[in-house]
C-alpha cells in the first residue's frame, strides 16, 4: 500500500521518520509570485509510481534527494532539526515517476503563479491509488517589481569543475546562463562577475580555477586589456533579469594584502603576472590597477554600465587590517570614481573613520548600522550559526531560512 501525506512547504521530509503534521490544504499567491508543497511518500513495497498532475495552473514536479553529510552545525545553537551525521533533504531533482519503498520520500510541487485568473485554483496529485488535492488561491494583485539589491556570490570555477568543461567553451557559457537564470526567478538581481579570479576562499598560497573574464596583455612594458568576454558576460545577464553586476574584489580576502590571481599573454605564453606573492601596495600591481582602471572605466562608459557596477576592495578585513584597507580602498576610490563601492564589513569603525562607502555587516552583527549609514545592506554566509539567527544550512527547520525575507 502506498501512503501520500501533503505538508506545507516549511516542513522536512527525512528517510527515517514518518511526518506527523497534516491538514495542509492549501496556499495564496500574488500574480509573479510563487509557492511549492511537498508530498510524503511511503509504500509497504517497493514499486514504481508514475506521477501525474492535474491542474490549469503551471506545476513543476521534483523528487526530493537526500544528501549526506557529516557536520551539521557547530556547537552553541539547539534550534536544528537534527545534529547527527546522515541523510538530510536538499536536492530537487525532476521526475515524472520515481521507485517508492518503505524508507520516507518526499516529493516537492513547484507553481508559478503567472497571469492565471484569479481565484482559487486547484493542483490534484495521483500517485497510484493515493490522490492528493491543494487549493491555490491567486489573488488579484500583482507582485511589484523588486527594488531591493540581492546576490549571491556566484562561482562559475565551481561549474566548470563539477560539469568537466572548458572555461568559456559553448557548453560553459550555456551552462552558466542555465545558473543566472535560475538564480533570478529565486530573487537574485545582482550578478558577482569575475573580472579576475576571485580571491574568495581560497588558503594562503592556493588557488581557484582560472575564470579571468578580462583579457590582459603585458609585453613588458605596457598592459592592453580585451573586454569581449565581459562584455557577453553582461549580455548574459541581462537577458536573465540581472539588474546589477558586482565586479570581483581587487585585492584578497579579509584584509587586502595580496592581489588577486590574474593572468597576461606575454612574450613566452600566457603566465600568472600577480598573485600571492604580489603585495597589494606593490608598485607593480598599483601600475597594473592605473591601467586597469583607465581601460575598464572606458569600456563601462561605452557600454552605459558604469552605473550599474558594484566594485569591491577585500571581503571582512579584520581591526587589525584597517590601515591595510584603507590604503587600497582610497586608491580604489580614486581609480574608479562616481561607481558604488561595498565591502562586508561587520566593524562599525571602517565606517566611521570613512574608509567604505557602503558597509555590508553580518546580520547579527547589524545593530550598530541602523540609523547610522545611508544605505543599510546585510549577510549572512557561514555564519550566524547560533542564538537562533537566520541563515540556510540545510539541518536547520525552514522557518530560519524563510524569516530571512521578512527581515
Amino acid at each position: 500500500m502506498l501512503y501520500c501525506t501533503v505538508l506545507s512547504s516549511l516542513e522536512k521530509v527525512f528517510p527515517d521518520k514518518v511526518p506527523t503534521s497534516a491538514g495542509f490544504v492549501g496556499f495564496s499567491l500574488l500574480r509573479g509570485e510563487y509557492g511549492a508543497f511537498p508530498i510524503a511518500v511511503q509504500s509497504d513495497t517497493p514499486q514504481e509510481v508514475p506521477i501525474k498532475v492535474c491542474s490549469d495552473l503551471s506545476v513543476r514536479c521534483f523528487h526530493v534527494d537526500c544528501i549526506p553529510a557529516t557536520l551539521l552545525c557547530h556547537e552553541g545553537d539547539d534550534d536544528y532539526l537534527r545534529k547527527t551525521p546522515g541523510l538530510y533533504p536538499d536536492l530537487l531533482r525532476p521526475c515524472d515517476s520515481f521507485t517508492a519503498d518503505e524508507t520516507v520520500q518526499s516529493l516537492w510541487f513547484e507553481i508559478a503563479a503567472g497571469d492565471y485568473p484569479a481565484g482559487v485554483h486547484t493542483v490534484e496529485v495521483r500517485l497510484l491509488d493515493c490522490v492528493c488535492t491543494v487549493r491555490v488561491d491567486i489573488v488579484d494583485a500583482s507582485l511589484p517589481v523588486q527594488t531591493m539589491l540581492c546576490t549571491h556570490w556566484f562561482h562559475t570555477d565551481c561549474l566548470h569543475t563539477w560539469y568537466d568543461v572548458p572555461v568559456f567553451s559553448e557548453d560553459y557559457w550555456r551552462i552558466t546562463e542555465n545558473f543566472a537564470r535560475a538564480a533570478a526567478l529565486h530573487g537574485v538581481n545582482v550578478l558577482y562577475t569575475p573580472l579576475f579570479t576571485p580571491p574568495l576562499d581560497t588558503a594562503v598560497g592556493r588557488e581557484r580555477p582560472t575564470v579571468q573574464l578580462v583579457d590582459v596583455t603585458w609585453d613588458g612594458e605596457t598592459y592592453t586589456f580585451g573586454f569581449d568576454k565581459l562584455r557577453r558576460w553582461f549580455r548574459m545577464g541581462e537577458r536573465c533579469g540581472m539588474r546589477c553586476f558586482e565586479m570581483s574584489h581587487l585585492f584578497t580576502q579579509w584584509g587586502a594584502m595580496h592581489a588577486p590571481k590574474i593572468m597576461a599573454q606575454t612574450k613566452n605564453g600566457e603566465k600568472q603576472i600577480f598573485g600571492w606573492k604580489t603585495w597589494a601596495a606593490s608598485r607593480k600591481y598599483t601600475a597594473f590597477l592605473t591601467a586597469f582602471a583607465e581601460a575598464l572605466n572606458a569600456f563601462l562608459d561605452a557600454e552605459h554600465m558604469r552605473n550599474r557596477c558594484i566594485f569591491h576592495v577585500s571581503d571582512e578585513p579584520s581591526r587589525e587590517r584597517l590601515r591595510d584597507y584603507s590604503r587600497r580602498s582610497a586608491l580604489l576610490r580614486t581609480l574608479f570614481p562616481d561607481v558604488r563601492m561595498i565591502d562586508a564589513l561587520s566593524d562599525f569603525e571602517f565606517y566611521r573613520r570613512g574608509v567604505v562607502q557602503t558597509p555590508v555587516p553580518g546580520i547579527d552583527d547589524i545593530e550598530p548600522f541602523f540609523g547610522n549609514v545611508p544605505e543599510l545592506w546585510t549577510y549572512f554566509c557561514c555564519g550566524p550559526e547560533r542564538d537562533g539567527y537566520p541563515n540556510r544550512f540545510f539541518a536547520m527547520p525552514s522557518r530560519r531560512c524563510r524569516v530571512l525575507g521578512f527581515l
